[in-house]
Parts: structure tokens; sequence; C-alpha cells
């Protein structure tokens, strides 16, 4: 019998080959497969145990409280959300898992950045570049 370290080992290094046969780069591979190894870290240190079969919603949604609570933005997290959604759908493809835990899970609501006005500088460009 495997244990809960080995199989979600054995998922990640699986979910790391398949992220790179599909043509993504090594570097953003490996801030995908951090992302969640990270979560299985926090998992196991909140729960005690991180077996990737019994991963639910909550564990997800509480998983983006923490790191709302560290101060992250909301597009890391955001990005985190997405990550686990793609590696839980490969986990779910390969029968680790029966459902993907990452469905309804809200993302966190992005604020746009507010317009941003022309400097005086920039304005007397604007305006020379018209006038010709």
């Amino acid at each position: 019998m495997r244990s809960n370290m080995g199989s979600r080992l054995e998922a990640v290094v699986g979910y790391r080959e398949h992220l790179l046969a599909k043509g993504f780069s090594a570097g953003t591979v490996e801030i995908y497969t951090g992302h969640v190894r990270r979560f299985f870290t926090w998992l196991e240190d909140t729960c005690g145990s991180a077996d990737i079969a019994a991963v639910t919603p909550l564990d997800i949604a509480d998983y983006r409280r923490y790191l709302q609570g560290k101060g992250k933005k909301p597009a890391f997290i955001n990005h985190n959300l997405i990550v686990f959604s793609g590696f839980f759908g490969w986990a779910q493809k390969h029968g680790l898992v029966e459902a993907n835990p990452t469905d309804g899970v809200k993302r966190i609501p992005e604020r746009k950045p507010a317009p941003r006005w022309l400097e005086k500088k920039e304005l007397g460009a604007f305006m020379r570049a018209v006038q010709k």
C-alpha cells in the first residue's frame, strides 16, 4: 500500500510530465507544480493528512481564505485556483480523484485599476501631436 506522500508526489510528477508534454515551458511548469505542492503542504499542516483523493471543495475554499489572510493579491489566489482546477481535472481523468474539488469554488473578484490621467508633460505632447 502506498503512503499519501507517495501518491501525492507521484501525482505531482505525473502532472508535471503532462504539462511538459503539452508544451508548457519549464518555468511555467515549476510555478504550477509549486502551487500544488504548497497546497498539499498546507493541507497536511492544517489537517494532519493530505490524501489527494480526500480533498474537498471546503479544503480548496479554506486554502483560498488562508491565502487571503496572508495578504496575497486576488490575481495570485485566482491563479492558484486555476492551477488546482487543471491539476484535479488531470487527476480525475487518471482516476486519482472521483470529482474535481475546485468545482463550485468561486474566484475572488479582481478590481480593475482606475483610469490614469495624463501628466502635464504627456498632455502637452498629445496636444502638439494633434495640432500637427
